[in-house]
Parts: structure tokens; C-alpha cells; sequence
């Protein structure tokens, strides 16, 4: 008969690497099934696709409430333990940089309340104009009305080296990880049987859901999680590595504006991607964005060439941003944002002893960590959401 374990994590990805981690080191006996990431030569045979297939995502403490803000400054908070537990360094510390031309900005007017969670010195400024020019020459923008700077641990993460040394604190603790994907689960009475794509079956006393936009198309047999996918269009600008090495200190940007075919740039500073280049990358709601409702649509956006219009668009927007900087070459990836209909986190249990850690909204790989603990708090039945605001963890 197979083996039992104490819990089975569905989702080999930014929330679920870590909620195993917790779950293993908290003493579970803990599966971690959910497949690698596939090589160029075999991602369109691919059943899942992932937008933590890249090298760059941004990192800061202030997000867009109160609760979000908690959730990023918990995940920089474990930066350094995570480094040390693992040997894999995955950060940079270069500061994220939030710049407004659209008043009035309520984001920045709350954030001056937020920064209270940057507790040592010099890690919130507020920024004028000729101070923007001065400290970051390379960024050229429109008509900016209000900016702010944090430093301490903000600036950009690797996803890919974050889930490794996720993944290498699991495996010490003595966590098992199967590369597969996960079919169906199963209600047994008195456990949850799992069968994968290999026809391979485990057993578990719990199921943790990580399973992210591909949770509703899966026979996991548990309620409706309704959720929203939206495609997303990045582009990798490249320079040289002296280039790159010059940028060293350029701060992550996050810049609210509005165009007549692009809004809301996100960027982070050049960095090396598996190819051996350096990249820096892009991203902004466009005017064709759309949101997907079926896996067959999901997998064709992540497989398809880049549309013409839309890699024009976001060339330019490279260039009109960073005019100084001498770009080599320019690419698009897809990726997409997987949003709750709140618009917050989902962590909850959703069936006799099934629970779900979902709903990054734009904002996962800068919270992983703490969601990962929170879920994995969540199926330990502990209370994983008193510093927060009541409901924020619910739909």
C-alpha cells in the first residue's frame, strides 16, 4: 500500500515551495508534487505553465494596503534566514522606486502611513523632481507629480533561485518532491488519495492546494474557486554586461501612468537570464489585454509568438523610459495575473481536510514566503490570521 503522508502540497511554485518547507520543518511528513520547469525544447508539450519561469520580479515592503504591506515586509523579513538555511542567494538590494504622474494618487498618499514598516534609517524618502533627476539619471518620465524610494531588501528577486532554495531547506528537512502533475485527488474517508500524470498514486491525511489559475481545471473535487486570468506581456530590453554592471544599483521601478496604449510599468534592473544575457525587463497593462477562461486558451498564451503591435509598444515604452541606455535587442514573454474576486489573498480551507494558498494578484513572488507560512499555518489549524485584517484571507 502506498505511503501515507501527513500532508501532500499541490504546486511546485512560489507559494507552495514554501508552505512545504514550513510544513516539514513544523514536523509533517510532506509531498511536494508539481512538475519542474521544462526546457525550451519541450515547454509547448507542457501541462502547466508558470510565470515564475523568469529571473526578475519585484520586491518591496509598501504594497496597496496595510495587510498586503504585512504580507511583503514577513517575506524580506525571511530573506536572510532563507540565504543562510539554503547557500543560494536570490535577492538584490537595490531599493524599489515608486513614481506617480496621476493625482490624486492614492497609493502614495497611503503609503506614507505604510512606511512605518521600513524601520531603519533611510529606508522611506520622499522624492521631488530635480531629486528624481539627480539620483536616478536613466529613468526619463512624463510629468512625475509624487515619488518615494525604498531601500532595505526592496529592489528584485530571482524567482527561479527563490524556489531552489526553497526547495533545498525542504529536502534537508527531510521533504520529498515529485516532478509531476497532479491529476486527481480523491476523498477516501480517512485519507486523500492522489493520482498523477504518470499514473503514479499517493496517499495523504491533507491536501494543500497551491495550484494557482490552473486549480479550476484539474478533477481536485473540491468547491468552485472562482478566479480571474489575465495575460500579461513582459519585454527583456538587453544590454551589454558592462552595461549591466554599471546598472548595479538602478532600483526596481514602479510607475503609475497612463498612455494611450499602455498603463502602470513595472521594471527591474538588468539582470542575467539563463541565456547568458543580460536583461532588463518590462511590463504594463495594455489596451488588448484579456482575460482567459479555459486551460486549452491558458497554455496557447503562454506557447504563442509575440504580436507585432504589442512588442512596438512596448519597445517604445522601453526606450521613452530609459532613453540613455543603449539597448541591444529586445524580446516578449507571456505570463499572466491570476486575481481573486476580492482582489486579495485566498488562504482557507475548502473542503473535510483540504485547503488552498492562492491569489498572488500581481504581488506573489514579493509575499511568497509569508504565504507559504500562513498556509501551511492554515493547515496545521493554527490561527494564521490575527495581525490581520479580518476577512482579508477570505473571498
Amino acid at each position: 500500500m502506498a505511503e501515507l503522508y501527513d500532508v501532500i502540497v499541490i504546486g511546485r511554485g512560489l507559494f507552495g515551495c514554501p508552505a512545504a518547507k514550513y510544513l516539514q520543518t513544523d514536523g509533517l511528513k510532506t509531498l511536494l508534487i508539481g512538475p519542474a520547469e521544462p526546457q525550451p525544447s519541450d515547454f509547448k508539450k507542457a501541462k502547466v505553465f508558470s510565470s515564475h519561469y523568469d529571473s526578475g520580479r519585484v520586491t518591496r515592503k509598501i504594497g496597496k494596503t496595510k495587510d498586503w504591506s504585512k504580507l511583503n515586509a514577513q517575506t524580506q523579513a525571511a530573506f536572510k534566514s532563507i540565504v543562510d538555511q539554503s547557500g543560494i542567494n536570490f535577492f538584490g538590494n537595490e531599493g524599489c522606486l515608486y513614481v506617480s504622474d496621476l493625482l490624486p494618487d492614492d497609493h502614495y498618499n497611503k503609503a506614507i502611513d505604510y512606511q512605518l514598516l521600513a524601520k531603519e534609517e533611510n529606508d522611506f524618502q520622499v522624492l521631488n523632481e530635480a531629486q528624481l533627476e539627480q539620483l536616478f539619471p536613466y529613468f526619463s518620465f512624463q510629468k512625475p507629480s509624487v515619488a518615494y524610494f525604498e531601500k532595505a531588501l526592496s529592489g528584485h528577486l530571482n524567482p527561479r533561485l527563490l524556489i531552489e532554495a526553497q526547495l533545498a531547506i525542504f529536502a534537508k528537512a527531510g521533504g520529498k518532491w515529485v516532478d509531476d502533475v497532479v491529476e486527481t485527488v480523491i476523498d477516501k474517508t480517512d485519507f486523500y488519495e492522489i493520482t498523477t500524470g504518470k499514473a503514479q498514486i499517493f496517499r495523504a491525511k491533507k491536501v494543500l492546494y497551491a495550484t494557482g489559475v490552473f486549480h479550476p481545471f484539474f478533477q481536485f473535487n473540491t468547491p468552485p474557486v472562482p478566479l480571474e486570468i489575465k495575460t500579461e506581456t513582459i519585454i527583456l530590453a538587453e544590454v551589454s554586461k558592462k552595461q549591466a554592471e554599471e546598472l548595479r544599483q538602478m532600483p526596481s521601478i514602479l510607475y503609475t501612468c497612463k498612455t494611450d496604449t499602455y498603463d502602470e510599468i513595472y521594471g527591474i534592473q538588468p539582470v542575467l537570464y539563463p541565456d547568458g544575457k543580460y536583461y532588463l525587463k518590462l511590463g504594463a497593462n495594455l489596451n488588448d489585454d484579456r482575460f482567459l477562461t479555459n486551460l486549452e486558451d491558458i497554455k496557447n498564451w503562454f506557447c504563442r509568438e509575440p504580436l507585432p503591435e504589442q512588442f512596438e509598444v512596448l519597445k517604445q515604452m522601453a526606450i521613452d523610459l530609459c532613453p540613455t541606455i543603449d539597448f541591444l535587442s529586445f524580446q516578449i514573454k507571456h505570463c499572466i495575473i491570476e486575481y481573486t474576486q476580492s482582489r486579495r489573498p485566498l488562504i482557507a480551507q475548502i473542503g473535510r481536510e483540504q485547503y488552498i494558498c492562492t491569489g498572488g494578484n500581481g504581488y506573489g513572488a514579493m509575499c511568497s514566503d509569508a504565504m507559504g507560512r500562513l498556509g501551511a499555518n492554515c493547515v496545521q489549524n493554527l490561527d494564521f490570521e490575527f495581525e490581520f485584517s479580518q476577512g482579508f484571507f477570505r473571498l
